[in-house]
Protein backbone atom coordinates (compact mmCIF):
# COMPACT_ATOMS: atom_id res chain seq x y z
CA UNK A 1 0.00 0.00 0.00
CA UNK A 2 2.84 2.51 0.44
CA UNK A 3 4.35 1.80 -3.03
CA UNK A 4 0.56 3.21 -4.22
CA UNK A 5 0.32 6.01 -1.79
CA UNK A 6 3.79 6.93 -3.03
CA UNK A 7 2.95 7.30 -6.44
CA UNK A 8 -0.49 8.61 -5.61
CA UNK A 9 1.84 11.61 -4.30
CA UNK A 10 4.19 11.64 -7.13
CA UNK A 11 1.14 12.28 -9.68
CA UNK A 12 -0.18 15.28 -7.39
CA UNK A 13 3.12 16.80 -7.23
CA UNK A 14 3.28 17.05 -11.11
CA UNK A 15 0.28 17.84 -11.61
CA UNK A 16 0.96 20.70 -9.06
CA UNK A 17 4.15 21.69 -11.37
CA UNK A 18 2.24 21.65 -14.58
CA UNK A 19 -1.14 22.77 -13.81
CA UNK A 20 -0.33 25.15 -10.75
CA UNK A 21 -2.66 25.81 -8.10
CA UNK A 22 -5.69 26.13 -9.85
CA UNK A 23 -5.42 22.07 -10.15
CA UNK A 24 -5.97 21.82 -6.39
CA UNK A 25 -9.44 22.21 -6.95
CA UNK A 26 -9.32 19.60 -9.42
CA UNK A 27 -7.61 17.24 -7.57
CA UNK A 28 -10.13 17.42 -4.55
CA UNK A 29 -12.67 16.47 -6.54
CA UNK A 30 -10.70 13.25 -7.77
CA UNK A 31 -9.79 12.80 -4.27
CA UNK A 32 -13.12 12.36 -3.15
CA UNK A 33 -14.12 10.52 -6.47
CA UNK A 34 -11.32 8.13 -5.34
CA UNK A 35 -13.11 7.91 -1.45
CA UNK A 36 -16.13 7.08 -3.17
CA UNK A 37 -14.18 4.05 -4.80
CA UNK A 38 -12.58 2.76 -1.84
CA UNK A 39 -16.14 3.00 0.34
CA UNK A 40 -17.30 1.06 -2.69
CA UNK A 41 -14.76 -1.81 -2.42
CA UNK A 42 -14.78 -1.57 1.38
CA UNK A 43 -18.22 -2.90 1.19
CA UNK A 44 -17.55 -5.55 -1.72
CA UNK A 45 -19.28 -3.84 -5.03
CA UNK A 46 -17.89 -4.55 -8.63
CA UNK A 47 -15.40 -2.59 -10.18
CA UNK A 48 -14.25 -3.01 -14.11
CA UNK A 49 -11.02 -4.23 -14.61
CA UNK A 50 -9.12 -4.05 -18.19
CA UNK A 51 -9.67 -7.59 -19.70
CA UNK A 52 -11.80 -8.45 -22.66
CA UNK A 53 -12.20 -12.08 -23.19
CA UNK A 54 -13.75 -13.65 -26.57
CA UNK A 55 -15.63 -16.53 -25.67
CA UNK A 56 -17.96 -17.59 -28.80
CA UNK A 57 -21.49 -17.78 -29.15
CA UNK A 58 -21.71 -14.07 -30.58
CA UNK A 59 -20.58 -12.88 -27.10
CA UNK A 60 -18.86 -9.88 -26.11
CA UNK A 61 -17.23 -9.57 -22.90
CA UNK A 62 -16.88 -6.90 -20.79
CA UNK A 63 -14.99 -8.45 -17.65
CA UNK A 64 -15.21 -6.95 -13.96
CA UNK A 65 -13.58 -8.03 -11.24
CA UNK A 66 -15.29 -8.57 -7.65
CA UNK A 67 -12.75 -7.27 -5.00
CA UNK A 68 -12.67 -5.67 -1.48
CA UNK A 69 -8.93 -5.07 -2.03
CA UNK A 70 -8.02 -1.71 -2.50
CA UNK A 71 -4.36 -1.79 -3.33
CA UNK A 72 -5.51 -4.70 -6.06
CA UNK A 73 -8.11 -1.57 -7.54
CA UNK A 74 -5.41 0.84 -7.16
CA UNK A 75 -2.88 -1.34 -9.33
CA UNK A 76 -5.23 -2.06 -12.13
CA UNK A 77 -6.10 1.73 -12.14
CA UNK A 78 -2.40 2.44 -12.64
CA UNK A 79 -2.24 0.26 -15.41
CA UNK A 80 -0.66 -2.60 -13.61
CA UNK A 81 -3.45 -5.43 -13.61
CA UNK A 82 -2.90 -8.36 -11.46
CA UNK A 83 -3.30 -11.83 -13.50
CA UNK A 84 -7.22 -13.13 -13.12
CA UNK A 85 -6.92 -16.10 -11.18
CA UNK A 86 -9.53 -17.53 -8.87
CA UNK A 87 -13.30 -16.90 -9.01
CA UNK A 88 -15.18 -13.30 -10.56
CA UNK A 89 -17.50 -12.19 -12.61
CA UNK A 90 -17.84 -10.91 -15.98
CA UNK A 91 -20.79 -9.16 -18.06
CA UNK A 92 -21.22 -10.58 -21.07
CA UNK A 93 -23.29 -9.62 -24.01
CA UNK A 94 -24.97 -11.30 -26.15
CA UNK A 95 -26.64 -10.47 -29.54
CA UNK A 96 -30.60 -11.78 -29.97
CA UNK A 97 -31.78 -12.81 -33.58
CA UNK A 98 -35.13 -10.65 -34.43
CA UNK A 99 -38.11 -12.57 -35.55
CA UNK A 100 -40.10 -12.58 -39.32
CA UNK A 101 -43.22 -12.07 -39.40
CA UNK A 102 -45.30 -12.15 -42.77
CA UNK A 103 -48.58 -10.59 -43.97
CA UNK A 104 -50.42 -10.63 -47.02
CA UNK A 105 -50.34 -7.33 -49.52
CA UNK A 106 -53.00 -7.21 -52.52
CA UNK A 107 -51.44 -4.37 -54.17
CA UNK A 108 -47.93 -6.24 -54.72
CA UNK A 109 -47.51 -9.37 -57.56
CA UNK A 110 -47.91 -12.90 -56.24
CA UNK A 111 -44.09 -14.32 -56.00
CA UNK A 112 -43.27 -10.61 -54.63
CA UNK A 113 -42.23 -10.19 -51.16
CA UNK A 114 -41.34 -6.65 -49.50
CA UNK A 115 -39.40 -5.66 -46.23
CA UNK A 116 -41.86 -3.20 -44.91
CA UNK A 117 -39.62 -2.75 -41.55
CA UNK A 118 -36.29 -3.59 -40.96
CA UNK A 119 -35.83 -6.15 -37.96
CA UNK A 120 -33.27 -5.49 -34.66
CA UNK A 121 -30.94 -7.44 -33.41
CA UNK A 122 -31.61 -7.31 -29.11
CA UNK A 123 -29.13 -7.12 -26.78
CA UNK A 124 -28.88 -9.66 -23.53
CA UNK A 125 -26.84 -9.10 -20.90
CA UNK A 126 -25.38 -11.34 -18.84
CA UNK A 127 -23.79 -11.96 -15.15
CA UNK A 128 -21.41 -15.14 -15.52
CA UNK A 129 -19.02 -16.42 -12.33
CA UNK A 130 -16.44 -17.87 -14.10
CA UNK A 131 -13.22 -19.69 -12.08
CA UNK A 132 -9.96 -19.10 -13.69
CA UNK A 133 -6.57 -21.38 -13.17
CA UNK A 134 -3.16 -19.73 -14.73
CA UNK A 135 -5.07 -17.62 -17.37
CA UNK A 136 -7.26 -20.74 -18.44
CA UNK A 137 -10.97 -21.13 -18.01
CA UNK A 138 -11.94 -23.32 -15.97
CA UNK A 139 -15.69 -23.10 -15.45
CA UNK A 140 -18.37 -20.43 -16.55
CA UNK A 141 -22.00 -20.19 -15.44
CA UNK A 142 -24.74 -17.84 -15.56
CA UNK A 143 -26.06 -16.12 -12.47
CA UNK A 144 -28.02 -13.07 -13.56
CA UNK A 145 -29.18 -11.23 -17.07
CA UNK A 146 -30.89 -8.79 -18.23
CA UNK A 147 -32.59 -7.61 -21.90
CA UNK A 148 -30.58 -4.04 -22.90
CA UNK A 149 -32.60 -4.25 -25.88
CA UNK A 150 -35.33 -6.17 -27.17
CA UNK A 151 -35.23 -7.69 -30.68
CA UNK A 152 -37.83 -5.65 -33.17
CA UNK A 153 -39.23 -8.07 -35.50
CA UNK A 154 -38.84 -7.72 -39.25
CA UNK A 155 -42.18 -7.33 -41.31
CA UNK A 156 -42.82 -8.81 -44.44
CA UNK A 157 -45.51 -8.06 -47.24
CA UNK A 158 -46.48 -10.65 -48.96
CA UNK A 159 -47.73 -10.31 -52.70
CA UNK A 160 -51.64 -11.71 -53.70
CA UNK A 161 -52.36 -9.70 -56.30
CA UNK A 162 -52.79 -11.58 -60.13
CA UNK A 163 -49.51 -10.64 -62.38
CA UNK A 164 -50.82 -8.62 -64.89
CA UNK A 165 -53.78 -10.22 -65.61
CA UNK A 166 -56.30 -8.93 -68.25
CA UNK A 167 -59.37 -10.78 -70.18
CA UNK A 168 -60.19 -9.78 -73.46
CA UNK A 169 -61.89 -6.49 -73.93
CA UNK A 170 -63.68 -7.95 -77.35
CA UNK A 171 -64.87 -11.02 -78.94
CA UNK A 172 -63.25 -10.99 -82.53
CA UNK A 173 -60.37 -11.74 -84.89
CA UNK A 174 -57.06 -9.79 -84.12
CA UNK A 175 -56.59 -7.41 -87.09
CA UNK A 176 -53.74 -5.52 -86.77
CA UNK A 177 -50.71 -6.44 -83.82
CA UNK A 178 -48.91 -4.32 -81.42
CA UNK A 179 -45.48 -2.89 -83.66
CA UNK A 180 -44.43 -1.95 -86.62
CA UNK A 181 -47.10 -2.61 -89.81
CA UNK A 182 -47.73 -0.99 -93.03
CA UNK A 183 -50.78 0.97 -93.70
CA UNK A 184 -52.07 3.92 -95.31
CA UNK A 185 -54.01 4.97 -92.41
CA UNK A 186 -53.36 5.14 -88.74
CA UNK A 187 -49.38 5.35 -87.59
CA UNK A 188 -46.91 2.50 -88.99
CA UNK A 189 -45.82 1.48 -85.23
CA UNK A 190 -48.90 0.31 -84.16
CA UNK A 191 -48.90 1.08 -80.16
CA UNK A 192 -51.53 -1.29 -79.68
CA UNK A 193 -53.99 -4.14 -80.67
CA UNK A 194 -57.00 -3.91 -83.00
CA UNK A 195 -59.56 -6.35 -82.71
CA UNK A 196 -62.24 -6.17 -85.11
CA UNK A 197 -66.17 -7.28 -84.54
CA UNK A 198 -69.67 -5.78 -85.39
CA UNK A 199 -71.15 -2.77 -84.89
CA UNK A 200 -72.18 -2.59 -81.10
CA UNK A 201 -70.98 -5.34 -79.99
CA UNK A 202 -69.84 -4.95 -76.11
CA UNK A 203 -66.56 -3.85 -75.14
CA UNK A 204 -65.40 -4.94 -71.79
CA UNK A 205 -63.24 -3.79 -69.10
CA UNK A 206 -59.86 -6.31 -69.07
CA UNK A 207 -59.76 -5.37 -65.27
CA UNK A 208 -60.77 -3.72 -62.25
CA UNK A 209 -60.07 0.15 -62.53
CA UNK A 210 -61.09 3.90 -62.45
CA UNK A 211 -62.34 5.75 -65.56
CA UNK A 212 -59.70 8.36 -65.78
CA UNK A 213 -60.97 9.44 -69.78
CA UNK A 214 -64.22 8.85 -70.95
CA UNK A 215 -65.08 11.32 -73.78
CA UNK A 216 -63.82 12.66 -77.76
CA UNK A 217 -60.72 12.08 -78.37
CA UNK A 218 -59.29 14.42 -80.80
CA UNK A 219 -56.21 12.67 -81.79
CA UNK A 220 -57.91 10.56 -83.88
CA UNK A 221 -59.41 7.94 -81.70
CA UNK A 222 -62.54 9.06 -81.68
CA UNK A 223 -64.94 7.97 -78.54
CA UNK A 224 -62.32 6.74 -75.88
CA UNK A 225 -62.04 5.34 -72.62
CA UNK A 226 -58.86 5.50 -70.64
CA UNK A 227 -58.95 2.75 -67.05
CA UNK A 228 -56.51 3.19 -64.12
CA UNK A 229 -56.10 -0.56 -62.56
CA UNK A 230 -55.34 -0.76 -58.94
CA UNK A 231 -51.22 -1.67 -59.53
CA UNK A 232 -50.81 1.71 -61.57
CA UNK A 233 -51.24 -0.62 -65.17
CA UNK A 234 -53.96 1.53 -67.52
CA UNK A 235 -55.75 0.11 -70.43
CA UNK A 236 -56.94 2.20 -73.79
CA UNK A 237 -60.05 1.81 -75.62
CA UNK A 238 -60.90 3.17 -78.99
CA UNK A 239 -62.66 4.13 -81.87
CA UNK A 240 -66.01 3.05 -79.63
CA UNK A 241 -69.89 3.57 -81.16
CA UNK A 242 -70.64 4.56 -77.62
CA UNK A 243 -69.58 5.19 -74.08
CA UNK A 244 -71.01 3.62 -70.87
CA UNK A 245 -69.24 4.75 -68.09
CA UNK A 246 -68.43 7.86 -66.95
CA UNK A 247 -65.11 10.07 -65.37
CA UNK A 248 -64.12 9.04 -62.22
CA UNK A 249 -66.61 5.95 -62.03
CA UNK A 250 -65.38 2.48 -60.32
CA UNK A 251 -65.60 -0.35 -62.96
CA UNK A 252 -65.02 -4.16 -62.35
CA UNK A 253 -63.53 -6.72 -64.09
CA UNK A 254 -65.60 -7.72 -67.50
CA UNK A 255 -68.03 -4.91 -67.24
CA UNK A 256 -69.23 -3.48 -70.39
CA UNK A 257 -68.16 0.29 -70.78
CA UNK A 258 -68.93 1.01 -74.28
CA UNK A 259 -69.78 -0.20 -77.87
CA UNK A 260 -67.42 -1.28 -80.80
CA UNK A 261 -67.86 1.37 -83.41
CA UNK A 262 -65.59 3.36 -86.19
CA UNK A 263 -64.98 6.65 -84.67
CA UNK A 264 -62.12 8.26 -85.18
CA UNK A 265 -59.35 7.52 -87.70
CA UNK A 266 -60.39 4.34 -88.70
CA UNK A 267 -60.96 1.97 -91.87
CA UNK A 268 -63.57 0.21 -90.27
CA UNK A 269 -65.20 -1.55 -86.77
CA UNK A 270 -62.90 -2.50 -84.67
CA UNK A 271 -61.64 -1.76 -80.91
CA UNK A 272 -58.28 -0.57 -80.46
CA UNK A 273 -56.76 -1.85 -76.97
CA UNK A 274 -53.62 -0.82 -75.05
CA UNK A 275 -51.73 -1.44 -72.12
CA UNK A 276 -50.15 1.23 -70.76
CA UNK A 277 -47.21 0.08 -68.10
CA UNK A 278 -45.54 2.73 -66.24
CA UNK A 279 -46.19 5.25 -68.88
CA UNK A 280 -45.21 3.29 -72.22
CA UNK A 281 -47.76 0.78 -74.10
CA UNK A 282 -46.40 -2.68 -74.19
CA UNK A 283 -47.39 -5.81 -76.51
CA UNK A 284 -50.94 -6.48 -74.66
CA UNK A 285 -50.33 -10.31 -75.99
CA UNK A 286 -48.08 -10.55 -73.45
CA UNK A 287 -50.24 -10.16 -70.56
CA UNK A 288 -54.32 -11.19 -72.01
CA UNK A 289 -55.11 -14.42 -70.33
Amino acid sequence: MKTVQKRVLSYYLVTMRILGAKACEVLVCVALVVAAMITMLNFGMVVQAEHVEDIGDNETVAAFATTSDVEAFFEAFFAEPAPAEGVGTVHVTRSLPFDTEYFYDDTIYEGERVVVAEGQEGILLMVKEVVRLEGNLLHSEIVDGEFIEMPVAERVAVGTMQRRSFIWPAHGPVTSRFGPRVTAVGSSDHRGLDIGGRLGQPIFAARDGEVIFSDWNNGGFGYKVRLLHDNGDETLYAHLDEILVNHGERVEQGQTIGRMGSTGVSTGVHLHFEIIVGGVQVDPMRFLG
